[in-house]
Parts: structure tokens; C-alpha cells; sequence
């Protein structure tokens, strides 16, 4: 006789299978460091090359000007 190991719906909704630790003070303080430093610096490095890429493919010759300083804002 071949038995079902598998959980059904409702067993598996109500199963905990996750357990959660405590990270450590140095866990977390690692965490915020590696988030604040890709925030800051990845993604807006990440933003300003698509921004200057697009208004270089949309209006070259504004670019142009404000990079040499022919006429400002």
C-alpha cells in the first residue's frame, strides 16, 4: 500500500516550516551598511547614466551646451 506524503492545502497553509534567529547587533549594523551604500551609491549612479543617456538621445544639442557652459538654465 502506497501512502501520500505529500501535505495537503490546508496542512501546508497552517505548517511552519520557517524559524526565524535573532540577528546579531554586527548582522544588522553589516545589513544597513551594505543597503545604504547600494542606495546611495549603485542605484544613483545607476539613475543619473540612464537620465544622461536618455536627455543625450532626446535633446543632444542641450546636453551639449549645459556640459560646455554655452547657456545655463
Amino acid at each position: 500500500m502506497e501512502e501520500n506524503l505529500q501535505p495537503t492545502e490546508e496542512q501546508h497553509l497552517f505548517q511552519d516550516h520557517i524559524e526565524y534567529t535573532q540577528a546579531t547587533q554586527g548582522q544588522r549594523f553589516l545589513n544597513w551598511l551594505r543597503d545604504n551604500l547600494f542606495m546611495r551609491f549603485v542605484l544613483s549612479y545607476a539613475t543619473g547614466y540612464v537620465v544622461g543617456y536618455l536627455l543625450a538621445y532626446i535633446a543632444p544639442d542641450l546636453l551639449l551646451s549645459i556640459a560646455y557652459g554655452e547657456r545655463g538654465f
